[in-house]
């Protein structure tokens, strides 16, 4: 019995050490071309944001960022492209505060597409309130640069 008592201590013990001293996660490694099209989201959040907090829209997101006929499915409605992403930056500007963190998840490239599974945060209110969402989008490579021709958001409660 003194045995299965000990034995249970040590158990204790370990699990509390554990849960007090968790290993660090490996971090994940890009090669050059991942990093290339993760590079090109961080930008076009930039300008998206931008856009919005400067008032001018995302007139200059869809020129450089997205391809003339994407198509994008936020977590309500159906798939849209410029007009409905338009409205949405008009009815919501408060969602847009700025970008917190794009980690990205699996980003696989095929030739001139790639497709990227990653998790966005953002200010919902300055500094106190973030939204994050699961997203996967699907880029292009036009005339050199990662666009968006497909994309998928759903909000992610943590």
């Amino acid at each position: 019995m003194q045995n299965v008592m000990a034995a249970f201590r040590v158990v204790v013990v370990a699990a509390f050490v554990a849960a007090c001293f968790p290993a660090q996660a490996v971090a994940q490694q890009w090669t050059p071309e991942q990093q290339e099209v993760i590079d090109s989201l961080e930008q076009c959040w930039d300008i998206w944001t931008e856009g919005v907090q400067s008032g001018a829209g995302i007139e200059a997101w869809l020129e450089q960022c997205a391809a003339p006929d994407y198509s994008y499915w936020w977590d309500t409605g159906v798939p849209a492209g410029r007009e409905e992403d338009r409205r949405y930056q008009a009815i919501a500007p408060e969602e847009n505060l700025g970008w917190v963190a794009l980690q990205p998840v699996v980003v696989n490239i095929y030739d001139d597409i790639a497709i990227m599974h990653f998790f966005g945060s953002w200010w919902v209110s300055p500094g106190e309130s973030m939204a994050t969402a699961k997203r996967t989008e699907v880029f292009r490579r036009i005339d050199g640069r990662w666009k968006l021709i497909a994309g998928h958001s759903t909000p992610f409660e943590q």
